[in-house]
């Protein structure tokens, strides 16, 4: 969908006044997340009821399943459910499980934004419907975010969430997608469509990635858990201070120290997130580092270069025969900027660039290769799909399979899990 939000250009407006936004607490949805600087466009179908604390969504047509269930553990419990492929087996349907923890619970995500945070605008019409318009902006340290939502007048469901992001600290990056609702039904979802299917094991993922239950559901990105508030801003850095704290052993002498770090871990910690939100060829994310500040990361440049080195020489030696500049772009060898969306699938975009470069400087040949396929098949060698993988477990998949399809042979890519195109791998 181009342009799926154009308020400039639509000029029917009406005059009547809009009582204060409220959304159900149980609720039924429907419909599709567009990024449209990726060019892709996710189906979703979400079942929430907050109440009994659970929620699910399932993407591309039930492929992918999330189930967040709060009432189960100390701190709840998130299932996904995806086709996997390993050595032994193809589109296995497997479950996997992962366990909220002390500042991250595992709670019902909905698809609905928070309706306290939005103030009526206007009314007006759109695409043949009369819809109210609301608007919700803040800002958050470098960030300018602006949301637009849009609510039929005639039974109050959503029609259209729309996001436009400017981030300041670098500099004239937007960050924009639409939430297109297609159906939209207020009623308690029946409590099976939250249950795990009989005898169905579900075992804990088989490779890193994995750590963050609520980041599961791309919706948690979007819309959010809860809300966006200054306060809600504020205890998640101390959230996630306080886990970072525990997990490295860092232990802080006097109070000065401890406002300190917290103040560098907050600016580290803001820095990792706009870069992540950039949709990179790689994602940044908190270490031991997280609490240095520029003072003490100058400490650690301690690099001692001798003139007698032989790596020294060797360089020297080939700095006579390379060229000031060299831009691979200009000789044909980078395919267009690829985008992983809203998919912890980065390794497989360096796999394939890696990839798509040696063959073009051995070949004369650029191909685009398939990040979907890596995604769909390399389970079995222990990455983990849309949560997170390494390179050199998509190489050992490769070299093992003697093959790597290409984009346009085994299809789009469609930052998901997916089941595999079997008869395109194989041959």
């Amino acid at each position: 969908m181009a342009g799926c939000l154009k308020i400039a250009a639509i000029i029917v407006f009406y005059a009547s006044f809009a009582a204060a936004l409220e959304f159900p607490s149980a609720y039924y949805a429907k419909g599709h997340i567009y990024l449209p600087y990726g060019d892709i466009a996710e189906p979703f179908e979400a079942w929430v009821d907050m109440k009994s604390g659970k929620s699910r969504m399932d993407t591309y047509n039930g492929t992918s399943k999330i189930i967040n269930r709060q009432d189960e553990g100390n701190y709840g419990m998130m299932y996904k459910i995806v086709p996997v492929t390993t050595e032994s087996v193809a589109n296995k349907i497997s479950c996997f499980k992962l366990g909220g923890f002390k500042g991250v619970p595992v709670v019902p995500q909905g698809v609905l934004p928070n309706a306290t945070l939005y103030k009526y605008v206007t009314d007006m019409e759109y695409e043949g419907l009369k819809v109210s318009v609301y608007i919700s902006y803040f800002t958050d340290n470098d960030r300018s975010n602006n949301y637009t939502l849009l609510i039929r007048k005639d039974n109050s469901h959503p029609v259209v969430l729309h996001f436009l992001g400017y981030d300041r600290l670098f500099g004239s990056h937007y960050d924009e997608y639409d939430i297109v609702y297609t159906d939209f039904m207020a009623s308690t979802p029946d409590p099976s469509v939250f249950e795990i299917q009989k005898g169905f094991q579900c075992g804990a993922f088989p490779g890193p990635g994995a750590n963050n239950p609520m980041s599961e559901n791309p919706l948690f990105e979007l819309v959010g858990a809860r809300s966006y508030s200054h306060i809600e801003q504020q205890s998640r850095v101390a959230a996630e201070f306080e886990l970072f704290a525990k997990k490295h052993g860092k232990q802080y002498t006097h109070q000065k120290e401890f406002s300190q770090k917290h103040a560098s871990f907050a600016k580290n910690f803001r820095y990792i997130n706009a870069m992540n939100r950039q949709n990179l060829t790689y994602k940044l994310a908190v270490n031991h580092m997280a609490d240095y500040s520029e003072v003490d990361f100058r400490t650690l440049r301690g690099v001692i270069k001798t003139s007698d080195s032989l790596r020294q020489d060797v360089v020297q030696k080939s700095k006579k025969s390379l060229p000031l500049q060299w831009d691979w772009r200009l000789q044909g060898a980078v395919t267009p900027v690829k985008d992983q969306g809203i998919c912890g699938s980065c390794w497989s975009f360096g796999t394939t660039g890696t990839l798509e470069g040696s063959l073009f400087i051995k070949h004369n040949k650029l191909i685009s290769l398939s990040e979907q396929c890596l995604v769909d098949c390399s389970w079995g060698f222990g990455n983990n799909g849309c949560d997170g993988g390494e390179s050199e477990r998509a190489y050992e998949w490769i070299m093992k399979s003697e093959c790597l399809p290409t984009e346009s042979s085994y299809g789009q890519y469609l930052m998901q899990e997916a089941l595999l195109m079997t008869l395109i791998i194989r041959s």
